[in-house]
């Protein structure tokens, strides 16, 4: 069966005179799916599948700070099942509700790939008590399969999950120097700004940092700006799909930033492997070192496992 999507709608929720779609599952307690299982009626078709996509639809409602059940199948609450026009949904400790999806761009990282930003409303309860609302954005890539097939070629470049965004290398610079609005309508600016700090973060004394210098100078170099990120333990497969992707065809990059998160405890010879490998596949060569930016950083994290690292990439070509 297919995998539904992060922005499938499971239900909907009247609060505030406003409906918003249910993200994360119908929400629906044993007790009610066996109830309704005993009910003999036409409504019965509707939840033979709990596939998102059929007309099964629980709908609910916010009322004085409670979440309350108000419908199956759009069609009320059968009477012959439950007492009442609701349900206080007592069981449920949160839940999320989209208020607004979008596309951002496309993110280079497959064909037909973008990056898709949702509101979300974040629902904590007690009891069927509302005790917090809380706003959050939420950013995922998203694959449009439009007349498009995989190939075996394809493989090792698609394998490994990662983002990639691209943008010219001198808007960029302008954002980073406030030589343009920060409330520009691109949401791809603050994205690429969240991932530039990220890799020039201070980190401990034995991590080798990154500056905001090393960031424009490597920008300087090349017309567009690059910039991928993948967390695993197979490197070989990561540096290809991210090289591939980055790059798009066979390019020779003008700068490149790399930053390496890591346990303490992760390999040495393992840290080469990707340095090099980036090296090789992106066109570079120690003869030629004065007229490119190769720079490297790390920064050791206790988050990670020892054989797990995550790549950040900043590449100007």
């Amino acid at each position: 069966m297919s995998v539904p999507a992060k922005n499938t709608i499971w239900g909907e929720v009247l609060y505030e005179g406003k409906t918003y779609g249910v993200l994360d599952g119908f929400h629906l307690n044993e007790d009610i799916w066996e109830k309704y299982n005993q009910y003999n009626s036409d409504l019965e078709e509707c939840f033979k599948s709990t596939a998102p996509w059929t007309s099964a639809k629980p709908t609910w409602s916010i009322e004085e700070g409670k979440l309350y059940l108000t419908g199956l199948c759009r069609e009320g609450l059968p009477t012959e099942l439950f007492d009442g026009k609701r349900i206080l949904a007592d069981w449920i400790s949160e839940m999320k509700l989209l208020v607004k999806y979008q596309k951002v761009c496309k993110t280079y990282e497959r064909k037909n790939s973008y990056l898709n930003k949702m509101d979300i409303l974040y629902l904590l309860l007690n009891q069927g008590n509302i005790v917090d609302i809380r706003s959050e954005i939420e950013y995922y890539t998203s694959i449009e399969l439009k007349n498009y097939i995989d190939n075996e070629e394809d493989e090792i470049a698609w394998s490994s999950p990662y983002t990639t965004l691209r943008i010219e290398s001198m808007k960029l610079l302008d954002y980073l120097e406030d030589k343009t609005t920060k409330e520009t309508e691109d949401e791809i600016f603050p994205l690429m700004l969240n991932a530039i700090n990220t890799m020039i973060q201070k980190g401990s004394e034995e991590d080798i940092s990154l500056r905001t210098e090393d960031v424009k100078a490597v920008l300087n170099k090349g017309e567009v700006a690059v910039f991928a990120s993948a967390k695993g333990s197979d490197i070989d497969k990561m540096v290809a799909s991210l090289a591939y992707s980055m790059t798009d065809e066979v390019l020779r990059a003008k700068g490149c930033l790399i930053q390496l998160t890591m346990n303490e405890d992760y390999p040495i010879s393992n840290v080469e492997n990707i340095v090099n490998g980036f090296e090789n596949r992106l066109g570079f060569s120690k003869e030629d070192s004065s007229d490119v930016y190769f720079i490297f950083g790390t920064c050791l994290s206790d988050e990670m496992g020892e054989d797990e690292v995550h790549i950040r990439v900043l590449l100007s070509i």
